[in-house]
């Protein structure tokens, strides 16, 4: 920029700009045109928040509308709460500008271009019932990603292969298209893989459909789970808070940690690693998928 400013001031003449003015503007034009605007991911808006506090930038994701004009804007690998777009979900480009408030970052969506983001694999919409739950899964090509709850905020999460070889097998059979009727106590599942879209109802899900409607249920509800995990962590030591979940299956209903002389459900259980921070630290916890308390090892 100093260079710049030297060769602008030797160029200026009191009649005007010189030549030496004209050929540095079009050599910034020709650079800009080589190398694009920058794009960012939410997570390195996130990171860089200091030096992009009131500017207007660039980033990639996923919008989760909670109400109104208000939502989040997700990528595997950050969650920013925005304002400024309506509706439960879209997937693009999004011009934004970043607020630093005393509760964090904030983006306001200014513009938006439905271009499918680089960064993201799967996208997935949740809804349940008249009321329900409106929940997003957003995953990158590893399986790691946030879930993003209207009613529980979000969590990190890793997702098992098992899980995601389930959702794949399917895939190829809802995708370009809906499957089953709307009802108002259903349960709507929308996927996206790279910009390319598939829906499908429930209750009457048909038998090879019922596996990966669980395995979308269990990604949607994690949010409320972590929430759940946290209350239960309070209670048992005053504070907590959920750090990340990682999904996984395991060979029996022991979920991993078996105690000698116990017998187990020999049945494939899938279910949560789940990282709690307290006073004294980080540990482990180990959780059903859906219903059970938290598994503690013995101290």
């Amino acid at each position: 920029m100093l260079l710049l400013e030297i060769i602008c001031n030797e160029g200026y003449t009191r009649k005007g700009f010189s030549m030496k003015v004209r050929y540095v503007w079009l050599i910034l034009v020709y650079v800009s045109s080589l190398f694009g605007e920058e794009v960012l991911t939410v997570g390195q808006v996130l990171e860089r928040a200091e030096e992009l506090v009131g500017r207007e930038v660039l980033c990639e994701g996923v919008w989760m509308g909670f109400q109104g004009l208000r939502g989040a804007l997700v990528s595997p690998d950050g969650v920013v709460p925005g304002v400024g777009m309506s509706g439960m979900g879209e997937w693009g480009r999004y011009r934004v500008v970043v607020y630093a408030t005393p509760e964090g970052v904030v983006v306001n969506v200014v513009r938006w271009e439905a271009t499918w983001p680089e960064v993201v694999t799967w996208a997935i919409w949740h809804v349940g019932g008249v009321v329900g739950f409106r929940d997003m899964v957003v995953l990158g090509a590893n399986g790691e990603g946030y879930v993003v709850s209207g009613g529980a905020g979000w969590v990190r999460i890793e997702t098992a292969v098992e899980a995601r070889d389930v959702l794949e097998g399917v895939w190829k059979k809802v995708k370009g298209g809906v499957w089953g009727n709307a009802v108002a106590d259903g349960v709507q599942v929308r996927v996206v893989q790279a910009g390319e879209e598939g829906r499908w109802w429930a209750p009457g899900l048909p038998g090879w459909l019922e596996e990966a409607h669980e395995v979308v249920e269990t990604w949607a509800g994690a949010a409320r789970r972590a929430r759940w995990v946290e209350g239960w962590a309070r209670e048992r030591w005053g504070e907590g808070w959920v750090v990340e979940m990682m999904e996984a299956w395991w060979p029996d209903a022991s979920l991993g940690w078996p105690e000698e002389g116990k017998f187990y459900a020999q049945v494939i259980t899938p279910g949560w690693r789940v990282w709690i921070q307290h006073r004294e630290g980080r540990r482990e916890l180990r959780i059903p998928s859906r219903k059970g308390l938290p598994l503690v090892r013995s101290e």
